[in-house]
């Protein structure tokens, strides 16, 4: 059975095959990041997208994964031409560097989270609708958010302030919402 199917497709014809099967992969994952890309692009113009400064961390981790595919492919290569005290010492470098791109990812996501970026947050949708609707005066100056700046008044305020705006609106999210609330 074997040697019939061996028999069946000449070596060429064969190989012709891999290569349009590795194509059509290749073709797969492009069209696959090209969908995720527009799906991005699409949601950044909705309100209701949270934006948020990128951690320093994760740009660590990304030069890190390029590097380290950089010394695996040298490693290979250099223990196929015959140079295997080489490949010994690129091969094992790539899983320290692997190692370290892990850290960095978790170094990032805990800056994230250190920003109030969560996975899960206590927002639920039971009723079609995010919450309700609230504003804040500031020296008698609407507070008005547009991505990650914070105006009053139409112009932006500095970290300082905008960290002492952050404390006090935290009570907001412990407040009953069913009764009339004052807050100063």
């Amino acid at each position: 059975m074997r040697q019939e199917f061996d028999n069946e497709l000449a070596p060429a014809t064969r190989e012709k095959m891999k290569k349009n099967l590795v194509y059509l992969g290749i073709f797969s994952v492009i069209m696959l990041f090209a969908g995720f890309t527009s799906a991005y692009i699409v949601s950044m113009g909705d309100s209701f997208w949270v934006k948020f400064d990128f951690p320093p961390a994760f740009y660590v981790s990304t030069a890190i994964i390029v590097l380290s595919s950089i010394v695996l492919e040298a490693g290979i290569r250099l223990g196929r031409k015959g140079n295997p005290k080489a490949a010994k010492i690129l091969i094992p470098l790539t899983f320290l560097l692997g190692v370290g791109f892990t850290w960095f990812q978790f170094k990032g996501y805990g800056q994230l989270v250190d920003r109030g970026a969560h996975f899960r947050s206590d927002i639920l949708v039971t009723q079609g609708r995010y919450g309700d609707f609230y504003e804040l005066k500031v020296n008698g100056k609407y507070l008005e958010v547009n991505a990650n700046e914070y105006l009053i008044a139409g112009k932006k305020i500095d970290a300082a302030a905008k960290t002492d705006i952050s404390q006090f609106a935290k009570q907001l999210l412990k407040a009953d919402t069913k009764l009339p609330a004052s807050i100063n």
